[in-house]
C-alpha cells in the first residue's frame, strides 16, 4: 500500500522542523558563548538568518545579537578594524599573541563573521515582514550601544560607534523604500541625547548628498523626501532648562564630572576609526599631560548648542530638496512651534518662507506663521508684505481649512499703529464686501469706487468708498451676526475698546444650530416670517385675486 501526503501531515513535519531550528539556533548561540574553543559555530549560527519562516528567522537574530554584543564585550581591542594608537594600554601578553599568525587569521576571520552579521542585519531591514525589519533594526542599535560601552570601559574614553549607526541611518532614508514604520520605531531610541545628536548629524550629511545630486540632475527617489521629513519630525529637541544627560552607548563626562577619564580635544571628536571604517571616537589627547578638571571641555554631545546645530544642518539642507504639495503643507504648518524655536538662526529660512509666501493659495496663508515670527522678533524687512497679504482676501478664504489662523494672524499685522489709511481703509473695505458673499442683498454696487479686482491696495479705492456692507449686513438672516454688526457699529459710534477676535473664530455651522436649538424662546419671540403678517393674504395679492379671469 501507497501513504498519502497530506497537508496536514505537511504542516506537522513543519513544526517539528521549526523545532529542531530554534532549538538548535539556542544551542548554537550558547556554545559559542561558552567557550572560545566552539567559535566555529558562528559560521553556522549566522546561516540560521537566511531562514525562510519568520520565527526561526526572529529568533537567530536575538540569538545573534547576544552572541555580538558578548564577542565585542570580551574582545573589543581586537576586535576593532583599525588597531588602536594606544599600544601602552596593552600587556604584553597581548604583544606576544600578535606575533603569532593562527591568532591574527582568528581575529581576522572574526571580524569578517561580524561584518557578515552586521551585513546581514541591514539586509533584513528590507525583509517582507514588518516584524523582522523591526527586530532587525533593534538588534542594530543593540549592538551600537555594545560597542559604545565596550569602548568606554575598555579604554575609559568616550567614542559613539557613528560607523555602524550611519549605515543604519541610511537604509531608513532610503531613496526608494517607504521606511516610515521603522522611524516610528525608531522613536523611542530619539529619548537617548547622543542618539538625536548623531540621528540628527547623519540625516544632514544625507540630505546635503541628494541636494548635490539635485544640481547635478541626479534621480531624487519618491521615498527619500517623505523618510527624511518623517526623521526629522520625530525629533523633540531638549530645551536649556533640561539637562543633557541620557546616553544610549556609553556615558561621555562633562566638564564637571570626570576624573581619570580623558578628552580630545575642544569639540571632542577625532574621527578616529572603530570596529568599522568611519567611527568618530572622542578620546584622550595626543599630549601625553592631562588637563587640569577646570580646563577640560564637555564634548560636543554634552553641548545643548552643538545638537542644536546639528538641528539646524539637518532641516535647511531638507528644505533645499524638491519637496511635494503634500510635505510642503505638512513643513509649514509645523515650522513655527516646532522648528524655528530650535534654530542656531531662524534668519536663514527667509528665503524659503518668502518664496513659500509668493507661491499663493494655501501655501501663502501657511507660511504666514513663520513670516508672522521673522517679522515680529528678527526684524524682517518685507515691503511686499501688506500688498500679498490683500491678495489672499478671497471668497475661498473662508472655506479653507486653516481660516481661524489666518484671521487671527491677520488682525495681528492689521493692529499697528504704523499703516497708512489708506491700508486700513483697503483690507477693511475688502473684508466688509466678502462679507457679502454668502446672503443675497438688493444693493447697487457697480457705483462704488472701490474695486475688488484691484491687487494692490493702494490702487483699489477705499478711501473713495464707505463700509455700506455693514448696514446690509445688519439685516443678516443669522441673528448672531446681525447681532455682531450692530456691536461693532455701536463701538464705533461710541469709541468703546475692540472686541477680541479669537472668541469669534472657532464658532462653525454646527456650534451655531445648537446655540440656536437650545436656547429657550417663548412662543411670542420664535420669529416664523421676515414680516409679521396681518391676515391670509396682503390687499395686494387680493387686488390681484379679483383681477384674475375667471374660467
Amino acid at each position: 500500500s501507497t501513504s498519502t501526503w497530506s497537508p496536514k501531515h505537511q504542516r506537522m513535519s513543519r513544526s517539528k522542523a521549526e523545532r529542531e531550528a530554534l532549538s538548535r539556533v539556542r544551542a548554537l548561540a550558547q556554545s559559542i558563548t561558552e567557550s572560545e574553543e566552539n567559535a566555529n559555530d558562528l559560521v553556522d549560527l549566522l546561516e540560521y538568518l537566511h531562514a525562510e519562516t519568520v520565527e526561526v528567522l526572529i529568533a537567530a537574530i536575538g540569538e545573534v545579537t547576544e552572541v555580538c554584543c558578548h564577542i565585542v564585550t570580551e574582545n573589543y581591542d581586537w576586535l576593532r578594524a583599525v588597531r588602536s594608537r594606544r599600544s601602552q594600554l596593552q600587556s604584553p601578553s597581548d604583544v606576544a599573541e600578535k606575533s603569532s599568525d593562527i591568532i591574527v587569521q582568528y581575529r581576522d576571520w572574526m571580524r569578517k563573521n561580524y561584518a557578515a552579521c552586521l551585513e546581514r542585519l541591514l539586509q533584513l531591514l528590507y525583509h517582507e515582514s514588518s516584524e523582522v525589519q523591526e527586530f532587525s533594526l533593534c538588534s542594530l542599535l543593540k549592538l551600537v550601544e555594545a560597542e559604545g560601552s565596550a569602548h568606554c570601559s575598555t579604554h575609559n574614553t568616550y567614542a559613539f560607534p557613528n560607523a555602524l549607526f550611519h549605515r543604519v541611518v541610511g537604509c531608513l532614508l532610503d531613496n526608494d523604500t517607504d521606511q516610515k514604520h521603522l522611524i516610528d520605531r525608531f522613536q523611542d531610541y530619539l529619548e537617548f541625547d547622543d542618539v538625536r545628536f548623531y540621528w540628527l548629524k547623519n540625516i544632514a550629511s544625507a540630505v546635503l548628498v541628494k541636494v548635490d545630486n539635485v544640481t547635478r540632475q541626479v534621480r531624487i527617489g519618491s521615498s527619500f523626501v517623505e523618510n527624511v521629513y518623517s526623521a526629522l519630525e520625530k525629533v523633540q529637541m531638549p530645551t536649556p532648562e533640561e539637562e543633557i544627560g541620557r546616553f544610549l552607548a556609553g556615558d561621555p563626562p562633562s566638564s564637571d564630572d570626570q576624573e581619570g577619564m580623558e578628552l580630545e580635544g575642544a569639540e571632542g571628536e577625532s574621527g578616529e576609526e572603530g570596529l568599522a571604517e568611519g567611527e568618530e571616537e572622542l578620546g584622550p589627547p595626543k599630549s601625553k599631560k592631562k588637563k587640569k578638571k577646570s580646563e577640560v571641555k564637555a564634548l560636543s554631545v554634552r553641548l545643548l548648542h552643538k545638537h542644536r546645530k546639528h538641528f539646524s544642518d539637518a532641516w535647511l539642507a531638507f528644505l533645499r530638496l524638491p519637496l511635494s504639495s503634500t510635505v510642503y503643507k505638512k513643513v509649514l504648518v509645523s515650522l513655527h512651534a516646532a522648528v524655528m524655536p530650535h534654530l542656531l538662526s531662524p534668519q536663514l529660512l527667509i528665503d524659503f518662507l518668502i518664496g513659500a509666501y509668493d507661491a499663493g493659495g494655501v501655501i501663502s496663508l501657511l507660511a504666514l506663521n513663520g513670516l508672522f515670527i521673522l517679522i515680529h522678533e528678527y526684524h524682517l524687512d518685507y515691503p511686499a508684505f501688506y500688498t500679498k497679504l490683500y491678495t489672499l482676501l478671497e471668497p475661498s478664504i473662508f472655506h479653507v481649512k486653516y481660516m481661524q489662523r489666518f484671521f487671527c494672524l491677520m488682525d495681528i499685522f492689521l493692529s499697528s499703529t504704523h499703516l497708512p489709511l489708506y491700508l486700513v481703509a483697503a483690507f477693511a473695505k475688502k473684508i466688509a464686501r466678502l462679507a457679502l458673499t454668502a446672503p443675497p442683498n438688493d444693493i447697487k454696487v457697480e457705483c462704488d469706487p472701490f474695486s475688488m479686482t484691484e491687487t494692490d491696495p493702494a490702487k483699489c479705492g477705499a478711501l473713495e468708498s464707505c463700509l455700506w456692507e455693514l448696514k446690509t449686513l445688519r439685516s443678516h438672516y443669522s441673528p448672531a451676526v446681525s447681532s455682531l454688526v450692530k456691536r461693532l457699529l455701536d463701538s464705533v459710534r461710541e469709541e468703546r475698546r475692540e472686541e477680541a477676535l479669537e472668541k469669534y473664530l472657532d464658532i462653525d455651522h454646527q456650534q451655531m444650530f445648537e446655540d440656536e436649538s437650545t436656547e429657550v424662546r417663548s412662543k411670542e419671540s420664535v420669529p416664523m416670517n421676515f414680516t409679521e403678517p396681518t391676515g391670509l393674504w396682503t390687499p395686494e395679492e387680493l387686488e390681484d385675486f379679483s383681477t384674475m379671469p375667471c374660467t
